[in-house]
């Protein structure tokens, strides 16, 4: 092979090693924020969870951190007459721990339907299955449309509004 094929060569498969990289580099940030979400959905999951046998001190230190998922002030809606209001992050984590020292275990599925970023805000629909059982009423279910607005706050995604709508399934 002359050298000017070889350089060719050489040059052609930089060019397209470059723009493989780069359109790598494009996917990976332009899905970054719903990635990020889909994450904090998780999060919310997980916090929201308490597994069967699991010691009300270890609920204490699961709920003690929901600014991990909360904006400091949360408005939260729902069907439910106490609960229909801005709350503060202290207030959610204690609500959290109240829950989940009346549960037994408890369970939350949250299946995204939509999820709609804009920037620095962004909109989650879907459904949140809640479940769960108690020793003083049994096992619960309960299933629920659910609109999460979220809000980037100093970096981090983070939950600004949640809005619960009536119980579609029990």
């Amino acid at each position: 092979m002359k050298k000017k094929t070889v350089k060719y060569i050489i040059a052609v498969l930089l060019i397209i090693l470059f723009a493989a990289a780069g359109t790598g580099l494009w996917l990976h940030f332009r899905d970054r924020d719903k990635r990020l979400l889909r994450e904090l959905v998780r999060e919310l999951e997980d916090m929201s969870a308490k597994r069967q046998g699991r010691s009300n001190a270890l609920v204490l230190l699961d709920a003690a951190t929901p600014e991990r998922v909360f904006a400091k002030e949360v408005e939260i809606i729902s069907d439910h007459p106490e609960i229909k209001r801005t709350f503060k992050v202290k207030e959610i984590g204690q609500l959290m721990v109240t829950v989940k020292k009346s549960c037994t275990s408890a369970k939350l599925d949250f299946s995204i339907d939509t999820m709609t970023v804009n920037k620095d805000t962004a909109v989650i629909t879907g459904n949140a299955l809640f479940s769960g059982s108690s020793s003083r009423s049994g096992s619960f279910r309960e299933a629920r449309n659910v609109t999460l607005e979220c809000a980037k706050l100093n970096g981090k995604w983070k939950i600004t509004r949640l809005k619960a709508s009536s119980i579609i399934r029990k």
